[in-house]
């Protein structure tokens, strides 16, 4: 965790949107262009955040290895920690099969954290964001990620501005904001405005998180879903390995 917020940090921190402004008598015009990071220079951030959801994600798993063997069984190729968002015949046939050979109190407690218990909200759920955010990242691409600046500027104190006409245009890795030059003197703009936040998006499964939201992963994963099967784990005689089959 810590080193994935000091690479975060480290791109942030020296990576800025550029700003630049400029007036257009002709066209009666003032335009703002925002000049993106270089998102190669993210590539040791993004590398960590992989390696970072891959551990979590494998943590859980050991976890239920142990859980079988603590129970006195062998695992199988099945054995896992299961993450489903699926409430019905599917979803809880897939988390049997994970979780054979293990007691009922280890089940009970899996299922508990179960993603579908949210309903519709399972996305904001922290264990269907791991699950998902570590399948990406083995199976599509390293990662999905952008860069999101704070608010740079904000339109103020003008009676008029809702009748001001603002068109966008996209050259490159800049974004260009055009508006009336009559508006020059009610934008302003926020100092701290240029530090980048990464971010690791995907539109498709409906991800977008930063570091705050992986940090709150982490804690949710460290402490409050592990320690839940401390009881299990209370009898010394039973090793951390598999019985001989």
């Amino acid at each position: 965790m810590q080193a994935l917020k000091l690479e975060i940090e480290n791109f942030s921190d020296n990576n800025p949107y550029k700003i630049s402004t400029e007036e257009n008598a002709n066209t009666g015009e003032y335009s703002i262009a925002l000049t993106h990071p270089e998102l190669a220079n993210a590539i040791p951030a993004v590398l960590t955040f992989g390696d970072f959801v891959n551990n979590l994600r494998a943590c859980l798993d050991y976890l239920a290895w142990q859980l079988v063997i603590q129970n006195g069984q062998i695992p199988t190729m099945e054995t896992c920690f299961p993450i489903s968002y699926r409430g019905n015949h599917d979803g809880r046939r897939m988390i049997s099969r994970a979780v054979a050979c293990m007691s009922d109190a280890a089940v009970s407690i899996i299922d508990s954290f179960q993603p579908y218990h949210a309903g519709d909200d399972y996305k904001l759920s922290h264990l269907w964001r791991l699950a998902t955010l570590c399948n990406i990242q083995k199976h599509r691409q390293v990662s999905p990620f952008a860069t999101q600046p704070p608010w740079q500027f904000c339109l103020k104190g003008d009676p008029l501005r809702e009748a001001w006409t603002v068109r966008n245009e996209q050259i490159d890795n800049c974004t260009v904001m055009y508006f009336p030059l009559a508006a020059k003197d009610y934008i302003e703009f926020n100092p701290e405005g240029t530090k980048a936040d990464l971010r690791f998006i995907d539109s498709e499964e409906g991800i977008d998180v930063g570091y705050q939201d992986l940090l709150e992963m982490y804690n949710f994963v460290t402490n409050e879903v592990i320690p839940s099967f401390e009881s299990i784990f209370s009898n010394p005689d039973v090793p951390w390995h598999s019985p001989q089959g």
